[in-house]
């Protein structure tokens, strides 16, 4: 069972994006052996094209979230060293990422 956000009776992100990973996992461990006919296979294709077409969006929506957070003042380093550097290493690897999940989907 999944833990659901209180307020909205939603899965919380971070709990969706452990199931997204542990979907992959198991199809690394489910085929090719688990695959019967070709249309399993277009299936699976289909489905992982659709999951890259909308990676972009959610990379954005993070780095968004981020940079909101960052200008408000509510992101802080560990080791109390200014946060700046990192949030522009993260921001820029989304967009990379996001990027590069466009590119897999074409």
């Amino acid at each position: 069972m999944m833990p659901a956000d209180e307020l909205h009776g939603q899965p919380e992100p971070p709990d969706l994006a452990d199931q997204a990973d542990q979907a992959i996992r198991a199809l690394n461990h489910l085929t090719p052996e688990g695959l019967e006919y070709p249309g399993d296979l277009y299936e699976v294709i289909a489905s992982l094209k659709l999951m890259a077409q909308r990676l972009p969006q959610l990379f954005g929506q993070l780095t968004a979230w981020l940079e909101l957070e960052y200008a408000a003042g509510r992101i802080a380093h560990d080791s109390g060293q200014i946060p700046e550097p990192w949030v522009h290493e993260v921001t820029g690897s989304l967009a990379h990422a996001g990027a590069s999940a466009a590119a897999l989907a074409d």
